[in-house]
């Protein structure tokens, strides 16, 4: 397992980008998902770019209590998910834009409403929010270097 430890210095998030076709999830100061439910009903979710913020989470129409959701890039309408559809223990991932150069990825639970943040800055991690050991396995089981290294050159720009 790699460093858990909180991160030595906290970067300020610039942008928050679809792993898929690179464009931000930014609608001005709110992270705007696309999501489908189990039953095909589509909607959109809208939360704070800030790990660990989950007062302002809105969703269109309203879902359920730990419903479990695909989300989607508003842009090329790409899955975020990143495991089994309609697995319980289902993640978001997004590639963040930070200061300094630096680059990060996030996950969350694609569980409404439970409240769990991890950030992956390439050594460490830091979680926010309630811990969950089965989401924490799946993060790990990532490859994320790859994802990471997949935007080394859009991210510098």
């Amino acid at each position: 397992m790699e460093n858990t430890e909180p991160f030595e210095v906290e970067r300020q998030v610039l942008d928050i980008l679809c792993p898929h076709c690179k464009l931000s999830l930014r609608k001005q100061v709110v992270i705007e998902l696309d999501f489908k439910r189990a039953n095909n009903q589509e909607g959109v979710l809208r939360m704070s770019p800030d790990p660990g913020d989950y007062l302002d989470v809105f969703t269109s129409p309203q879902l359920g209590d730990k419903e479990v959701v695909t989300m989607l890039c508003p842009h090329c309408k790409q899955s975020l998910n990143v495991t089994k559809e309609n697995d319980p223990n289902e993640i978001v991932e997004m590639v963040v834009k930070c200061e300094d150069e630096v680059h990060e990825v996030h996950y969350i639970s694609a569980r409404f409403n439970e409240h769990w943040t991890v950030r992956w800055d390439g050594q460490s991690y830091r979680q926010y929010g309630s811990p969950n050991p089965e989401l924490m396995q799946l993060v790990e089981a990532r490859d994320k270097s790859k994802v990471l290294k997949k935007f080394a050159k859009v991210l510098v720009n």
